[in-house]
């Protein structure tokens, strides 16, 4: 399968002259292994979903590891002049002329110099690997949302495994599955608040799979497609899924369907006596029309608030 313009954004901070002329010329040289990524300038830094770090710049590391990381909340790549032992060894371990120790996030990777392609290709490969892969940052805890992506593709769960996190403050507990059977297997054993659910997957497709999810479970479903049309939105609404995107899903579409999710969350909170309105497939507009009257005041915004505390309600202008 693929996945047309889901692009996975490169930023660098500190890297010397010599690294990013390497790295800029590899990525204008159109590598096949960087089909996926795009490179961008560090003052585009909190839009990256991968950060590449001079390890050797105690200004940088400084700056990554008071402010940067918990700004830009993705994975780094660390690159130093001191050679670890392994790929995947920390740069905690790493003694440099300028850096005693560096506090570094376990799913971070190091390179070290001199820089080759083949070392850049294999350290964004492991980074940006699938969470059932490798660890990730995304820790479960009692508020935690339980998300599980259901896709063949490893482009779109690296995409969406990276892209989740960015979205909301509060941790997900994020999981993945590649076929229809073991998405079904897994909400069995567990109950996921949101499941992104590919459509064209070996063996169980993504309709069947939503039913038979349906059948037991109370996950907001959304199926992702590279074709929607009007009769696979029907398709979709009839297996019972929650909303319907085109792949690659942009951050507007992807902060509607939590906001969607969290007020359907907050309703069903505070009332099981009445039916909650599920499917909407056409539009993520304002589903405030839609909820009963005894739904207490704010407790939809309070709800969004906890997940998105820095976005005003469209509504009251709060």
């Amino acid at each position: 399968m693929t996945i047309g313009q889901s692009i996975i954004s490169i930023s660098h901070l500190g890297l010397t002259d010599r690294d990013l002329t390497f790295i800029t010329n590899l990525f204008r040289l159109g590598a096949s292994q960087l089909a996926n990524y795009q490179l961008i300038p560090s003052n585009l830094l909190d839009q990256a979903q991968v950060v590449l770090i001079n390890a050797d710049s105690a200004e940088s590391v400084a700056y990554w590891t008071t402010q940067g990381r918990r700004a830009v909340n993705c994975p780094a790549v660390w690159i130093s002049s001191v050679a670890p032992h392994s790929h995947d060894r920390s740069p905690t371990d790493i003694a440099s002329t300028s850096i005693d120790q560096i506090n570094i996030d376990e799913a971070d990777i190091t390179v070290a110099r001199p820089l080759v392609s083949k070392k850049i290709f294999t350290a964004l490969g492991q980074i940006t690997a699938p969470a059932s892969k490798h660890k990730t940052n995304t820790v479960a805890n009692e508020n935690s949302l339980a998300v599980l992506v259901v896709d063949d593709s490893e482009q779109i769960q690296r995409y969406l495994g990276l892209k989740l996190p960015q979205l909301i403050e509060t941790p997900l507990a994020l999981e993945f599955a590649d076929c229809g059977e073991s998405a079904i297997e897994k909400t069995h054993q567990k109950n996921y608040d949101l499941i992104f659910l590919d459509v064209t997957m070996p063996g169980i497709d993504g309709y069947k799979t939503c039913k038979a999810i349906q059948s037991h479970a109370k996950s907001f479903v959304v199926m992702l497609t590279s074709n929607a049309s009007p009769f696979d939105r029907i398709r979709g609404t009839m297996s019972g899924c929650s909303a319907y995107l085109t792949k690659p899903p942009n951050d507007e579409r992807l902060t509607a369907v939590f906001r969607k999710m969290l007020a359907l969350k907050a309703l069903a909170q505070v009332t099981s006596a009445q039916e909650v309105p599920k499917h909407d497939t056409d539009s993520f507009g304002d589903i405030s029309n839609n909820l009963p009257n005894n739904l207490p005041n704010n407790s939809s915004h309070h709800l969004t608030q906890q997940f998105f505390p820095n976005t005003q309600d469209r509504s009251t202008g709060q």
